[in-house]
């Protein structure tokens, strides 16, 4: 049992938690009401008017590396029922900070001039968005779910202490809130392997994806520097320098032009060889026509190399650590119950 003092602070901490699990419950239902009517937008052409590249400096890099972050700023002009409107979003969510070659390449997709389609709201024209169907809001989606229960894992270990003035434990000395760690491990195990199943659906459906012919704008290699800041006792940052293969690439869609730089899908690779990127780099030279296969249903999904190709596993491994560390959890935390 713990004191009053404890006991005062506990149930504020609980109290606070609580709000910010409504706060967060009622955002992910917007946000999910939000990106679902937006997959009925109808859409109308419009012209990119600007597309720029801003340097983010609270990472305190150099603005000219590979690994520098930067922001992409992006307005576009449409009309609807004769009535002109601007609109900057491209996808559901405010401004996103990348990495620079990231920026580059969404900078490249929208350059000035270009017509891209704009999907609208129809009972708020002012209200748009290019791409309604990009893979970022499901990201957006997946990453508030997980903050949401990782508040309510700290919830439920704390509101018993709130309540009660401590918590119940096993026979074994367990606290019953600890058995929710390899809940939460299955969880998020179970979450990846439907991301894995998704990516795997897709990249059998690309196999019968409708074929365009593209042209290969630019081919180069980045390099990403990975910060590794060690706890030695010093302020040395440890960094491993990996290389990146970049592929530009342009097409055309129903009169609509896009662009692209996904060659397989699943993530792109990090080689740790420049020579490796290069090989890469080297199969497509600038100017020369590739088969472009694009997703049907959302032309801006394209790749150059259709099926199940390397990256689209890495979430079938992370389904495979949690599930197995949240096997352990669990078995740990029996023994120690009837210990």
């Amino acid at each position: 049992m713990i004191d009053a003092e404890h006991l005062h602070w506990a149930r504020i901490a609980a109290g606070i938690l609580a709000l910010l699990i409504a706060n967060q419950g009622v955002g992910i239902w917007r946000y999910r009401r939000k990106t679902s009517h937006g997959l009925k937008w109808p859409w109308v052409e419009g012209t990119i008017s600007t597309s720029t590249i801003e340097a983010d400096d609270t990472d305190g890099a150099n603005d000219e590396a590979d690994d520098a972050w930067s922001s992409v700023l992006i307005s576009y002009s449409y009309a609807v029922n004769g009535k002109t409107y601007k609109g900057s979003r491209i996808i559901w969510g405010g401004k996103t900070v990348m990495p620079k070659p990231a920026a580059q390449i969404l900078s490249t997709r929208y350059p000035v001039g270009a017509s891209v389609r704009v999907f609208y709201d129809p009972r708020k024209p002012r209200s748009a968005l290019l791409e309604p169907r990009h893979q970022g809001n499901s990201v957006a989606m997946s990453a508030m779910v997980l903050f949401l229960i990782v508040f309510s894992v700290i919830e439920i270990g704390l509101l018993p202490l709130a309540v009660l003035g401590y918590n119940p434990s096993t026979p074994g000395g367990v606290p019953l809130f600890a058995f929710f760690l390899p809940i939460v491990c299955g969880v998020v195990s179970i979450g990846s392997f439907w991301s894995y199943l998704q990516v795997r659906r897709m990249a059998s459906a690309s196999l019968n994806w409708p074929r365009v012919t593209g042209k290969v704008v630019s081919a180069t290699v980045s390099t990403v520097n990975d910060r590794d800041s060690r706890d030695t006792g010093s302020t040395v940052n440890h960094t491993t320098t990996k290389f990146r293969a970049n592929i530009h690439y342009t097409y055309s869609v129903a009169q609509c032009d896009y662009t692209s730089t996904a060659v397989t899908l699943g993530w792109t690779p990090l080689y740790g060889f420049r020579q490796d990127a290069q090989a890469v780099t080297s199969k497509y030279a600038v100017g020369t026509p590739v088969d472009v296969y694009y997703d049907p249903g959302n032309p801006y999904t394209a790749v150059l190399q259709p099926g199940m190709k390397d990256g689209t596993q890495s979430s079938l491994i992370f389904s495979a650590m949690f599930g197995g560390g949240g096997a352990i959890f669990f078995w740990a935390f029996a023994i120690m119950h009837t210990g």
